[in-house]
């Protein structure tokens, strides 16, 4: 017969250690941050392994978890990426959004999302890439007007330059003040009335 992980226990200061596939019950006074720290590990292993064994269990805990806005412990036991993705966006964690993002989705899509959190939160470099894996070409140089980021800002007008992106390459000249860029744009475009 199996020990059972879930037993009730009076609500005293007794707690569960797990050891080698044995469960006995120890005072919770006796136990040290390290042990706890094993402990919670050793549960969430038994809980991971349990996921991969029953599917429709671990889903129904994952969301379960998600519903009740714990999506952060929910990030640690989902193995989809696609749902991995989505919960580190929803928990903020842009760190691992990132990574999972950049390292295996590589989509469009969710480098929109991870872009407009990024955005939300404040963290530009991370806002940086993803509008440049979306070729977002107008947000970027905006972002780079606001940062402060002039020579980027220049190369992005040499960008629009060898694209043929008039009205972006004008926009720039706008952003970074120069006079003569926009005079030469005018010019070319056959508004010299506008000079």
């Amino acid at each position: 017969m199996k020990p059972s992980l879930l037993t009730k226990t009076p609500r005293s200061k007794v707690s569960f250690s797990i050891e080698k596939n044995t469960y006995s019950r120890s005072p919770s006074s006796t136990r040290t941050p390290r042990e706890s720290n094993s402990l919670w590990s050793t549960l969430v292993f038994i809980i991971h392994n349990s996921f991969r064994n029953h599917k429709k269990l671990g889903n129904a805990i994952i969301a379960y978890l998600y519903k009740k806005n714990y999506s952060a412990i929910a990030l640690n036991m989902v193995t989809d990426t696609r749902a991995r993705f989505s919960l580190a966006l929803d928990s903020g964690n842009l760190e691992v959004a990132f990574k999972t993002c950049h390292e295996e989705l590589k989509d469009k899509d969710c480098y929109q999302q991870l872009g407009e959190e990024a955005l939300r939160q404040g963290n530009h470099q991370i806002v940086e890439v993803a509008y440049q894996k979306t070729r977002n070409l107008e947000k970027l140089s905006f972002l780079y007007l606001i940062t402060g980021n002039l020579p980027r800002l220049e190369k992005m007008l040499l960008l629009a330059q060898s694209r043929g992106d008039v009205m972006h390459r004008f926009q720039i000249a706008l952003y970074t003040g120069d006079v003569q860029e926009r005079i030469r744009i005018l010019a070319e475009v056959g508004l010299r009335n506008l000079i």
